[in-house]
């Protein structure tokens, strides 16, 4: 009996032992369950909240933009604000559909079909990268052998090194050599098909995740194979191919995965270079056309695709790593949590660290008694015994450094680089802003481009710049670029990183690692140039300094927060902290000196990224000062043919110029695309073989680069800086500027705008009188007459159209008799700014609501010739009157506004006299109404005011809304000739500093100093618009600066043309070649820059605005200059003519421009209340010393 129970106690006990073990193991189930669907959640938290935050970036920066482009400021949080607002609506209301290849395609498959597109291009490329890389890695370690290093290493050089547009380029021309050479089909250059299309494309954008995966896959083989368990192995009798596809290939995959999933975000940055050079229709092509369009929407969804698509990928790829390694199978949330302090704990602690630096900053200055004893008397130190000396190890440095031919050859690139970038301009004698037109070159006549010669060794562009001159002489302002964004996106991403890794875990951890997630999801370039496109491209280099360090501090950051969260561990580290040492002390003094090597580095490699990024940019038309306006000649019926050029020598440029040329003149390219090349490859090569030398040598650079010589450097460098300023030529003539008299030219405003100049409208009397008062103060100043036969004035035969009968409006009634005739300019005025918005008609009118534009590019995007209002007078708000396709339609009645006032008044710009039958001209004759006789009107088709604004605010892009037809009205507008119209001439009137010409040469450059005197005369009323601001002020600073620069110490060594011009009024731009031609020898002179001045005298804004199609040299000048008075600039400023037609300048005009105005000077242009009374003094003083200054100094020097 006791055998037996004993027997049943111990079933019991195993039995219960048994139920405890599989409780046990259900709840270790049922955890992990929990924690893995934990972890999946937090996974897909984390995805959403990137791609909000990333609408959210997307829609910042697009607000930012086209502020940019209406010339408001760019108020950055309102700007936040708004962008929220705007994601706000985009996730609860966004568009249904589309208007997508002429028609309403649904959005869901407008965007699936394009990243589709895209999608399948970037999965082909990265599959053939992780194929043929992953066996050049493996078969190159398994060799063994030093050669199979070196070209794993080249070719991963040579990957990263190669900008995609180049090796496209490239693909491209052998491509067409093969057809040409053995006469067999070739590959299609570009286009879309999932057929032989896609050979080329993905090639392209599979070289640089190639490149990586194979420098990866070779190094982590060769490690594996030292390893212990691969010897064992071996031992075992185990053959080759089981030893590498058993142990070591499982191994090698997970880093090799890494590399592929973050190449892809690169992948991603070149996406839209290939795209638009391939012509393949997917999200970068189109993403691109979407931002030209100003579909913000669209653009929005186009770049989350791409997020989300990457995203996706780098998550597959996660998920596979336990698949591959079943040590990876365990819990999630295996990350060390060291600080998991609050913000407020945070900030706690910088107050008793700021504390501690006060305190340590006194102890340091002010002399304090030591608070230990001295030692009792009798009592001596113990003998300390000399150090040994410290054996050389420069045979060691020698050795390895000669045994590195990475970092052999990239120092001799490096020093080779250096040297063409400091004596570049002294290699040619080329001059890179020599513009050659038509010219003999070998007995042949011909125009430019010129392929490369004895004449041009590497060629020209299109308006005949030496491409050699302009590729040394951009090398140095490239690699500056290059080198400042470095540096910024280096500190930037070094500091957040030290700080992150410090607190890991806490709060700033995740903060900085969550915000890299963010980063590396949105396109690189894309995101560049939204952000620069945001800021203002015209600023110049500081705004692509900021775009370069915001979207590539990401890497950087990672770096550096790796190393410190394995450097914080080390005994030293605990060491110092057992003496007390602070955190701060700690970073200082021992993280930052253990990074150095490091970061050194990444530096050099970082030069490489950035040079990158620049020349894609560049392809994609993003390049500093974002180019200027240059005619390259004239087409039918004199219509210009325009071209944006860059007038200052830069890689990025000269590749944004080839882009639609570099097919029939590769020279073009190939030149600055082998510069950008060999540059990459030098900084990759350097950082390269730098990082193996430090390995292998033990040197260590913190000894060099230590706070102390950082603070020499930044001493010296301030030194010199200041030592330079105080020399240049612009504090040399900046007391000159002092010498600007504002009441000089407040005389002449008075004077050009008085009653007595009858509004200065050209063809008229008045401006015959302003003209000669022009002239006779230049008499007066001194300067020499430039005009014809010997005098001031140039008379041009130019006959224009003017409003000489008074306009009328009548409200019909049912049978077509006059019920109300309206009062002009109490209810109703013109609107002149179109020579075609002339005419008579009667008809009945219609009300038309406009949504917001979704396709510029469409003649008729809303399809009003498709719709009741065909032929018949619409009524529009003065926003909506630039959408109306004036074809169908018999006339516009515009909706007086505060920008469009019943005060307005325009001046018929130049039309071409048409000889052919009558009628075959479209006329639309256009009238601004009061917003009162607007709803009388709107009521006789069933509607209001109210009703049109509301039905607006409602619609979606790309829609209208019709009212009902309402009453007749009769609208006549009939502007005509003067009788004696032949006889009518404009008037320019010219005088002229000769120059000096102490340099050789430099009397022939000619500097025009110009303004437009002409005005809007008088209406029918009689009423005089005196044009005090717009534009007598500009004239009378002309005058100004004339008698400065007669009078000054400093003569021209360059002749000075002073030119008041007429036409400005009438959307007409200064001809170069009419103002040459005023006098014999106008062939032997060159027009180096011409300076225009309007609206010089008031303005609501704060700051100097120069124009948009300023040269970005003048621009960087002039804001130099004012620097030197402490004046405000901007380019995103308003000018007179704001918001009307930009006049194109007819006659050669490939000379630099600068136009200066006052910002808001559009606020009371071309109203009665543009008087004298409104110009500020203090205004014109501003502006006329920055002005003379600038003047100065490109009439007396020759390199700027």
């Amino acid at each position: 009996m006791a055998t037996t129970s004993g027997s049943q106690v111990e079933q019991v006990k195993s039995s219960t032992e048994s139920v405890q073990q599989f409780e046990v193991s259900h709840k270790v189930q049922r955890g992990s369950s929990s924690r893995q669907l934990k972890a999946f959640g937090r996974r897909i938290f984390n995805v959403l909240s990137t791609l909000l935050v990333i609408a959210y970036l997307t829609s910042w920066g697009l607000i930012l933009a086209e502020r940019g482009r209406e010339h408001l400021p760019a108020q950055p949080l309102q700007a936040a604000w708004q962008a929220l607002a705007q994601v706000g609506n985009y996730l609860v209301d966004h568009p249904q559909t589309y208007y997508w290849h002429k028609e309403n395609v649904a959005a869901l498959q407008v965007v699936s079909v394009t990243l589709m597109s895209s999608a399948g291009l970037l999965l082909l490329s990265l599959s053939l990268a992780l194929v043929i890389g992953l066996s050049l890695g493996i078969v190159a370690a398994l060799t063994k052998r030093k050669t199979s290093s070196a070209l794993v290493m080249l070719l991963s050089v040579l990957g990263v090194s190669t900008p995609s547009f180049l090796f496209a380029m490239f693909l491209w021309v052998v491509n067409i050599w093969v057809h040409r050479t053995f006469d067999i089909t070739v590959l299609p250059s570009a286009g879309f098909g999932w057929d032989t299309h896609l050979i080329m494309p993905t090639i392209v954008l599979a070289m640089r995740p190639l490149a990586q995966i194979a420098q990866v896959a070779y190094v982590s083989m060769r490690d594996i194979l030292g390893q212990d368990y691969i010897r064992t192995a071996h031992s075992k009798g185990l053959s080759w191919r089981m030893v590498c596809n058993v142990h070591a290939l499982p191994n090698i995959m997970i880093p090799t995965l890494t590399t592929l999933g973050s190449s892809l975000r690169y992948s991603l940055a070149s996406l839209p270079v290939v795209e638009v050079f391939f012509e393949w229709p997917g999200v970068g092509l189109k993403l691109l056309d979407a931002i030209q369009q100003g579909n913000d929407v669209l653009v929005t969804d186009f770049i989350l695709s791409l997020g989300l698509f990457f995203l996706f990928v780098n998550l597959m790829i996660e998920f596979s790593f336990p698949l591959i390694d079943p040590r990876l199978r365990g819990d999630e949330d295996t990350g060390e949590k060291e600080d998991q302090r609050t913000f407020f704990g945070w900030l706690q602690e910088a107050g008793s660290t700021l504390s501690a630096w006060v305190r340590d900053l006194r102890q340091r200055f002010i002399r304090q008694t030591p608070s230990l004893p001295p030692l009792p008397a009798g009592l001596k130190l113990l003998p300390v015994e000399e150090e040994r000396p410290v054996v050389k190890k420069g045979r060691w440095y020698f050795r390895n450094y000669f045994g590195n031919p990475a970092f052999i050859l990239g120092s001799v690139m490096l020093v080779a680089l250096s040297g063409a970038i400091i004596f570049g301009e002294r290699l040619t004698s080329a001059n890179p802003y020599q513009i050659h037109g038509v010219m003999s070159i070998n007995g042949k006549i011909g125009a430019p481009p010129y392929e490369p010669s004895e004449t041009f060794l590497w060629g020209t562009d299109q308006i005949g710049r030496d491409i050699q001159a302009l590729v040394l002489a951009g090398g140095k302002r490239t690699l500056s670029l290059a080198f400042l964004g470095m540096l910024a996106r280096l500190l930037l991403g070094a500091t957040l990183g030290i700080l992150a890794g410090w607190q890991r875990g806490g709060w700033f951890d995740r903060l900085v690692t969550g915000a890299v997630g963010v980063w590396a999801a949105f396109p690189l370039t894309l995101f560049a140039m939204i952000l620069i496109q945001a800021l203002g491209i015209q600023q110049g280099m500081w705004v692509f300094i900021v775009g370069i360090s915001v979207v590539g501090w990401g890497e950087v950051a990672q770096f550096v927060r790796g190393q410190v969260i394995t450097l914080k561990p080390q005994l030293f580290i605990e060491s110092a902290r057992s003496v007390g040492s602070r955190s701060d002390q700690i970073m200082i003094r021992h993280i930052i000196p253990n990074l150095v090597n490091s970061l050194i580095v990444l530096a050099a490699l970082e030069m490489g990224g950035v040079l990158m990024l620049l020349a894609e940019l560049g392809y994609l038309n993003i390049f500093m000062g974002g180019g200027f306006r240059v005619m390259l000649g004239e087409a039918g019926r004199m219509s210009p043919t325009i071209a944006f050029f860059s007038d200052i020598p830069e890689w990025a440029a000269l590749i944004a110029n080839v882009r639609q040329y570099w097919r029939s003149y590769p020279w073009m390219a190939l030149y600055p695309g082998l510069a950008v090349f060999f540059s990459i490859m030098t900084f990759n090569l350097f950082g390269e073989g730098l990082r193996r030398f430090l390995d292998d040598s033990y040197a260590n650079l913190s000894r060099l680069v230590n706070r102390y010589t950082m603070i020499g450097a930044v001493a010296i460098a301030t030194v010199i800086a200041l030592i330079l300023q105080a020399s240049t030529p612009l504090s040399t003539y900046r007391p000159e500027g002092l010498k600007f008299d504002e009441q000089r030219i407040m005389k002449d405003i008075q004077v050009l705008s008085s009653p007595e100049m009858l509004g200065r409208e050209t063809g008229l009397p008045g401006a015959g009188l302003t003209a000669q008062y022009i002239a006779s103060r230049m008499a007066e100043i001194g300067i020499f007459p430039a005009g014809e036969h010997h005098t001031y004035l140039q008379h041009l035969v130019q006959p224009r159209i003017h409003l000489f009968e008074k306009p009328s409006l009548t409200i019909l009634d049912e049978s077509g008799q006059p019920f109300k005739q309206l009062i002009y300019k109490q209810d109703f005025t013109e609107i002149a700014r179109s020579a075609s918005s002339v005419g008579e008609e009667q008809v009945t009118i219609i009300g038309v609501a406009y949504g917001p534009v979704l396709d510029p590019t469409l003649s008729d995007e809303f399809g009003l010739s498709n719709s009741a209002a065909m032929d018949h007078i619409v009524i529009v708000r003065a926003d909506d009157m630039e959408k109306v396709n004036t074809k169908p339609i018999k006339g516009i009645l515009v909706i007086a506004d505060e920008t469009l006032s019943l005060d307005h008044r325009d001046v018929y710009p130049y039309r071409l006299l048409s000889f052919g039958p009558p009628g075959r001209e479209q006329n639309c004759p256009i009238m601004i109404i009061s917003p009162e006789v607007a709803d009388s009107l709107l009521k006789t088709a069933g509607s209001s005011l109210a009703e049109l604004d509301a039905a607006r605010e409602a619609l979606e892009p790309g829609k209208m809304k019709l009212t009902a037809e309402g009453t007749q009205v009769s609208m006549s507008l009939l502007p005509r000739q003067a009788d004696n119209y032949l006889d009518e001439n404009y008037i320019n009137v010219m005088g002229v500093i000769p120059g000096q010409g102490h340099f050789m040469g430099t009397e022939s450059q000619v500097i025009i100093v110009s303004a437009y005197y002409d005005g809007l005369g008088t209406d029918l009323t009689g009423r005089v618009y005196p044009g005090a601001n717009d534009n007598a002020s500009g004239v009378a600073m002309l005058l100004e600066l004339a008698r400065l620069m007669k009078e000054s110490v400093y003569q021209p060594d360059k002749t000075v043309l002073f030119v008041a011009w007429a036409g400005g009024e009438r959307q007409e731009g200064l001809s170069v070649v009419n103002v040459l031609n005023a006098r014999p020898g106008a062939s032997e002179l060159t027009v180096e820059a011409v300076i225009e001045l309007s609206g010089v005298g008031y303005g609501t804004g704060t700051s100097i605005n120069l124009g948009n199609d300023s040269s970005y040299r003048l621009v960087k000048l002039f804001q130099e200059a004012a620097s030197r008075y402490n004046l405000p600039t901007t380019t995103r400023g308003r000018n007179p003519h704001y918001g009307m037609p930009l006049p194109t300048a007819f006659g050669g005009r490939d000379a630099m421009t600068l136009s200066i105005s006052w910002d808001g000077s559009d606020s009371l242009a071309h109203t009665p209340q543009d008087k004298v009374t409104i110009i500020d003094p203090a205004k014109l003083y501003d502006i006329g010393r920055a002005t003379y200054l600038t003047l100065l100094f490109i009439s007396r020097e020759t390199e700027y």
